[in-house]
């Protein structure tokens, strides 16, 4: 789930409010889903992004703009994921980039930071290009993220088997520990 508010009198200004909620759906259907939710009307529309063709993972909202995260029903086998670009004035993408089963992601500046759940790597993605970095090795299913003090850290699930925290310098994007939990 994602929340984006905002409140101006200019009225030059595109006001983003609702309540968005990824919908993951079903593996076999690959029919994920955006929906959002207006608090002021009580509406909802359970179908606010179109076509979106995959299992939803993670929505991050920046300004404008939603990074829909993807992953598909062949995901744990091929590797294939995609992040949708969204302009949230419109709900329409205006971008995508493949990138290898993307489960979570925060921004920093231009980068958008991305988990790679069955690939134990991070990638950094150019916001400005919209290409995707070197891939970084982290531990066993990287899920969560959070930028503290230029450290990106890490939850990696390991499924429950080996939980693990990764730490990665995003100034030189090395991964510079692990620690055991």
């Amino acid at each position: 789930m994602a929340f984006a508010a905002c409140d101006s009198s200019d009225p030059a200004v595109r006001v983003v409010t609702g309540i968005y909620v990824g919908n993951q759906g079903n593996f076999s259907d690959n029919n994920g889903s955006v929906s959002i939710h207006d608090p002021a009307t009580g509406q909802t529309n359970t179908n606010a992004i179109q076509n979106l063709g995959g299992l939803v993972q993670n929505i991050l909202i920046d300004g404008n703009r939603a990074f829909v995260l993807l992953n598909f029903d062949d995901s744990y086998s091929t590797g294939r994921g995609r992040i949708d670009i969204v302009d949230l004035s419109t709900n329409q993408r205006t971008g995508q980039i493949d990138i290898n089963t993307p489960r979570s992601a925060v921004i920093r500046g231009n980068t958008l930071w991305v988990t790679n759940l069955y690939a134990n790597t991070v990638t950094p993605v150019d916001l400005v290009s919209n290409t995707t970095g070197t891939p970084i090795d982290v531990g066993f299913n990287p899920e969560g993220l959070a930028l503290s003090n230029g450290m990106l850290f890490v939850a990696n699930s390991g499924f429950g088997s080996a939980t693990t925290v990764s730490m990665i310098d995003v100034a030189t994007a090395l991964n510079v520990s692990w620690t055991t939990s």
